[in-house]
């Protein structure tokens, strides 16, 4: 092991420079004269480097975040805290979720600037479902708050509104987001109905094919499978005028159509001991939904059943 920190630390006693070599990356380096500036060194640089070079990525870097689950949780329970704790007091959070605080409350201030693309009609369908007539700071003894302005004239602050909306505005202001390449993000369905999925499918559309955002999503939702394919669906008129006018009709622009070649979907199951990744064929008609359909006819058969004996 210390061969391996050989290796891996050099430290200039003269210039009190410190160099971390972590995999085939470019060496972190920085300038140290106490121990505040190596305890925010490790924090910032090393400790998200070693995460990148152990599982692929890191969630720490400006154009990437993790949309953790419990989202709306953690917005009614940790936003308004996260103000006022100090370093050592968040130290006690764990590191996704605080991780989540800081990323999220940055990317509202790009929404506040005016730093994001979206079209206008999308970020509209979704915040009519969900009543929200605009999203506004406010100072509050000197602490930065966000309040959202509901249909009926009241105003909320975020930590305060209902969990749907607590749950879909991280998702929307990372997907409208110039600054992120890559979101990771778990169940974007949480708290969301139907008309709320569809429109938030949409942004993600748009995202996916105009800014060539990355989006990996993990899901228990045929719902949102089904608009996804329907998305992709789209992408077959984009380019045929007189079909692209049809769109408009269902109030479907046609930058919200997924190609089919940049989508990749897996099934996971249990099978003994062990979890398997299936993976799912991806057509011009979408992902294949024979699992959820299977799942369906299932339950149509026992409430037929139900039925018969009841009468």
């Amino acid at each position: 092991m210390a061969d391996i920190a050989d290796n891996m630390v050099e430290y200039d006693k003269d210039k009190k420079t410190l160099k971390i070599n972590i995999g085939d990356n470019k060496p972190l380096a920085m300038s140290m004269q106490n121990y505040e500036d190596v305890r925010l060194f490790v924090a910032e640089k090393v400790v998200p480097a070693v995460i990148e070079h152990i599982i692929g990525f890191s969630h720490f870097h400006e154009d990437k975040v993790i949309l953790v689950d419990g989202r709306a949780g953690i917005m009614r329970a940790l936003n308004r805290l996260y103000s006022i704790l100090t370093e050592q007091q968040l130290a006690f959070l764990s590191m996704v979720d605080r991780e989540f605080l800081r990323k999220t409350r940055s990317l509202f201030e790009d929404y506040f600037v005016g730093e994001y693309d979206v079209e206008t009609d999308l970020l509209k369908d979704i915040y009519r479902e969900f009543g929200i007539l605009d999203i506004v700071p406010r100072y509050e003894a000197g602490i930065r708050k966000i309040y959202v302005k509901l249909w009926t004239g009241i105003y909320q602050s975020l930590e305060e509104s209902p969990a749907g909306i607590r749950e879909i505005l991280p998702l929307v202001i990372s997907l409208i987001s110039t600054r992120l390449k890559n979101i990771y993000v778990e169940e974007p369905e949480a708290h969301l109905h139907p008309g709320a999925i569809w429109a938030l499918s949409k942004i993600i559309g748009y995202a996916v094919s105009q800014r060539k955002t990355n989006i990996y999503m993990t899901t228990h939702s045929d719902y949102l499978v089904y608009c996804i394919n329907i998305l992709i669906q789209v992408h077959r008129v984009i380019g045929r005028k007189h079909l692209q006018e049809e769109l408009s009709k269902i109030n479907i622009d046609p930058r919200v159509g997924i190609d089919p070649d940049t989508v990749s979907a897996y099934l996971l199951r249990r099978e003994n001991d062990n979890v398997v990744a299936d993976n799912l064929v991806i057509g011009e008609e979408g992902i294949d939904e024979k699992h959820f359909s299977d799942i369906i006819t299932e339950l149509a058969v026992r409430r037929e059943y139900i039925d018969t004996i009841a009468r």
